[in-house]
């Protein structure tokens, strides 16, 4: 599939933003719908070509979309957005110094029961992975200014203390530092690329000449087809669960960014061309 989006420019847009962006955020994979709608005076793009090409076999589906953004990035999406992102990085800064309590107590408990049992262990894998994945969400959907930075340590450091107690395996090979907004669309897209994963595998993120590949491998793959077209277009079904806000929010910072992304399945492997 093979899409190309031009957007507006600013004069063109009333950002008035995604209303209830995070409307079910913490339900995960509950029923409740987020309105996907763009709430906007003028339409933000128009899709100048759409053309399906498929490779023959079954999981063959060849996605190759160029998202081509005539948006700067210092125009920010809506003022809704920023708050979205201001209540998203409340909401995990809050959680995880109880949630580091609590792992602590675990500890203190192990050690009192000489070596603890299989039901404090369980708890003790539990509170580790909703640590590891908040610290993820802080940075994937939380706010961020353009001068913020990250180190490349921490960066393996959220993906390891993932790995840890998650099915996929990351491998960070990009031996540049990133700024942290530029991170943030990298996990954004990370958790995209985790869907089109569900059964586990293995997640590369190599350097380019001019961004970086994200590369999804696994036995099989999972394509939802309208969600990685809406990754482009911006254009999502009303139907989409709060599971799936990420394509939403990588899409808008897509488009902040001014960044083009090209993607393609090649069977067992899910590819994704990140450039600046």
């Amino acid at each position: 599939m093979t899409l190309e989006v031009v957007f507006g420019n600013k004069d063109q847009i009333d950002a008035s933003g995604i209303n209830h962006l995070f409307t079910g955020f913490s339900e995960g994979d509950s029923d409740h719908r987020l309105d996907t709608r763009l709430y906007l005076s003028h339409p933000p793009f128009r899709v100048l070509g759409v053309s399906n090409k498929h490779s023959g076999g079954k999981n063959k589906m060849v996605h190759n979309s160029f998202n081509s953004v005539r948006r700067g990035p210092d125009q920010m999406t809506s003022d809704e957005t920023w708050v979205a992102n201001m209540v998203a990085s409340r909401i995990c800064h809050d959680l995880v110094s109880p949630m580091g309590a609590i792992s602590n107590g675990l500890e203190l408990l192990s050690m009192a029961k000489d070596g603890g049992s299989a039901e404090l262990d369980l708890i003790s894998q539990s509170i580790h992975s909703a640590t590891s994945r908040l610290r993820l969400y802080r940075i994937a959907f939380g706010a961020v200014s353009a001068d913020q930075q990250i180190s490349r340590a921490e960066v393996l450091s959220v993906l390891e203390a993932l790995e840890r107690t998650h099915k996929h395996a990351y491998d960070w090979k990009s031996q540049v530092n990133l700024s942290r907004r530029d991170v943030k669309l990298v996990f954004l897209l990370l958790l995209c690329l985790e869907t089109a994963l569900p059964w586990g595998g293995r997640i590369e993120i190599r350097d380019t000449e001019d961004g970086l590949t994200l590369q999804g491998m696994s036995e099989r793959l999972k394509i939802e087809d309208t969600l990685w077209s809406g990754l482009v277009s911006g254009e999502f079904a009303d139907s989409l669960t709060s599971a799936r806000v990420q394509f939403i929010l990588a899409h808008m910072e897509l488009v902040a960014q001014s960044a083009c992304l090209q993607t393609r399945d090649d069977g067992c492997v899910f590819c994704m061309n990140l450039s600046w």
